[in-house]
């Protein structure tokens, strides 16, 4: 399989090992950088550009790798393919979602449109101005939503005029604290009307992403299986004591790990000199009895410290 690099956009990184592993995974999840891999199958004679970039690649199958990226975060990218059909140009556009360490196939062998299909369907979309273009959430529209709020038709709406479920948002759009929201006030304070993101909304994004094909069900599934071992009552729920067991046996896990790489002397402790990465870098400051040694206790003690200290991922 041809393996090309997508100039400027992508470049290959070349492998490197490092000793501390983990180095506490969580703890350098934010600093850690790692570029993402793109598997892309789509016909041989298709053109394919990433983010407006031109490649270079040809064939059925195309490996794309990304600069490096910081782990812990979502990156997307805009892959765009162009073929002849039927003797017209035929397009067909994927936005991705990648993360640093990992690969993502995107499927671009079906679904093509020729660009008078494309612009007739853009028509489409501008005579339904509610409509939201593919992938994008629907626009708030603020007119209508005055007019079909505003009860006494004055052009600014009351708490009891706003639908029951964004009431509890009134005071923090209600700039002026007048009593009313003026069109100028809902416009500045539309965040505030749009539902919060929930970690737990990551699941939401792995359905919708898991029709690029046949593997893509592979995360959704991994996603399960985890939930699953957390019940270990298997009573259908997750209660806080099984969550808490989890994360103890997240850090377990963890402190097992760093103590068997880096406990050259088997002593069952880590010494300055054995000590790597962000260990050796804040060894002063998790060595708390100042012996000269982190012991089990210690880096159990600074990993959970990490651990609830470190700030929760936007998703």
């Amino acid at each position: 399989m041809l393996c090309r690099v997508l100039k400027h956009s992508f470049m290959v990184l070349a492998a490197a090992v490092f000793l501390c592993a983990p180095a506490l995974a969580e703890e350098r999840q934010l600093e850690q950088r790692e570029p993402a891999t793109i598997r892309v199958e789509l016909p041989e004679d298709a053109r394919l550009t990433i983010d407006g970039e031109s490649t270079a690649s040809t064939g059925a199958r195309r490996l794309f790798v990304s600069p490096p990226l910081s782990r812990g975060r979502e990156f997307s990218y805009t892959l765009r393919a162009k073929r002849m059909q039927g003797g017209e140009s035929a397009s067909l556009s994927k936005t991705i979602t990648v993360r640093a360490g990992e690969e993502t196939s995107v499927d671009l062998r079906r679904g093509y449109v020729t660009a008078a299909n494309d612009e007739e369907a853009a028509e489409e979309r501008a005579d339904q101005p509610d409509a939201a273009a593919p992938g994008k959430a629907p626009r708030f529209d603020l007119e209508r939503f005055l007019k079909e709020y505003d009860a006494d038709k004055d052009g600014r709406l009351t708490r009891n005029e706003l639908p029951p479920e964004l009431r509890p948002a009134f005071d923090r759009i209600d700039a002026d604290k007048d009593g009313k929201v003026s069109g100028e006030e809902l416009q500045r304070g539309i965040a505030h009307l749009q539902p919060a993101r929930r970690h737990s909304d990551l699941i939401h994004v792995l359905i919708e992403m898991s029709d690029c094909d046949d593997a893509c069900h592979g995360e959704v599934q991994r996603a399960y299986d985890i939930l699953r071992k957390l019940d270990k009552n298997k009573d259908g729920t997750i209660d806080p004591d099984e969550l808490k067991a989890a994360r103890e046996q997240i850090v377990k896990d963890r402190v097992d790990y760093l103590f068997k790489e880096l406990d050259k002397s088997k002593d069952d402790k880590i010494s300055r000199d054995e000590a790597q990465g962000m260990l050796r870098q804040d060894f002063d400051q998790i060595d708390r009895n100042k012996d000269g040694f982190i012991n089990r206790e210690e880096l159990t003690r600074a990993a959970t410290a990490r651990l609830e200290a470190a700030p929760a991922q936007d998703k």
